[in-house]
């Protein structure tokens, strides 16, 4: 229980502060490239024979520097760029898994997560991210403000926006791999980018945003982990339904008090 609590808690921690820079900075389409070229390292990674892990981040920093450079060439077209690279790692995934003779466990996990059976690795991973995530928003967090709000002032300030950018998404990438073990390849779009976008639909600060995101992802965590152990069903499932359902309920609750 020990650790489940400590996994919770980088959890909400990782998708309150990465999650609300994905919204605003609009990196959603992204972020799902990034996490679904990861799939080709995890078939590569059982195919030869190393740490699927390893094989992932791989493949996602690789996807990510990828990204920025498209980015930058093609702008508002890179969405086709994403949508190819999104494709080819997942079909590289299974072309390399189909390669190989190891059990279907494996991928999986990697697919489908599993908060429940996270191991030491996982854990680690989880606890290292939520500390460099939380020490670069204390660091450079005025520097992050300029950039996320506004591209051009950032540039006028001296601030190395393409820097920031190489790093936030190498960092997102990071991010996503740890955010695996949780949920899966699968359904970790929702668990970054629900809690972040209900407290986007609140006229409150960017620091209240992270916080109010990290509380969203806290309460879908805690009520999905208690459907596990109340019915049995799918903790990674019951987390991914719970935030989309509180993003629901938020956007229902504000448009209603609208009218």
């Amino acid at each position: 229980m020990i650790d489940l609590f400590i996994v919770t808690i980088c959890v909400a921690a990782i998708c309150g502060i990465l999650g609300t820079i994905i919204v605003h900075k609009d990196y959603i389409m992204i972020t799902g490239g990034i996490s679904h070229a990861s799939f080709g390292g995890v078939g590569l990674a059982i195919w030869l024979g190393f740490n699927t892990t390893l094989g992932a981040g791989i493949f996602a920093v690789l996807a990510a520097m990828y990204i920025t450079y498209a980015k930058r060439k093609y702008g508002d077209k890179i969405n086709i760029s994403i949508s190819l690279f999104w494709a080819a790692g997942m079909a590289l995934g299974i072309l390399f898994y189909s390669m190989s003779d190891n059990p279907k466990a494996t991928i999986q996990e990697s697919l489908f997560g599993d908060i429940m059976e996270i191991g030491t690795e996982g854990i680690v991973l989880l606890f290292v991210t939520a500390i460099i995530v939380i020490g670069l928003l204390v660091v450079f967090y005025e520097s992050f403000l300029v950039f996320l709000l506004d591209d051009t002032l950032a540039k006028v300030q001296g601030i190395n926006t393409i820097a920031i950018e190489n790093w936030l998404l190498v960092v997102i990438s990071v991010g996503v791999i740890s955010l695996i073990h949780v949920t899966g390849i699968i359904l970790v779009m929702a668990l970054l980018t629900a809690p972040a976008a209900a407290a986007s639909a609140f006229k409150i600060g960017f620091k209240k945003q992270m916080l109010l995101a990290s509380g969203f992802a806290l309460i879908s965590c805690i009520i999905g982990n208690s459907l596990y152990f109340a019915l049995g069903i799918s903790p990674a499932g019951s987390i991914a339904l719970v935030s989309v359902t509180i993003f629901a309920i938020v956007k229902l609750i504000l448009n209603s008090s609208k009218k």
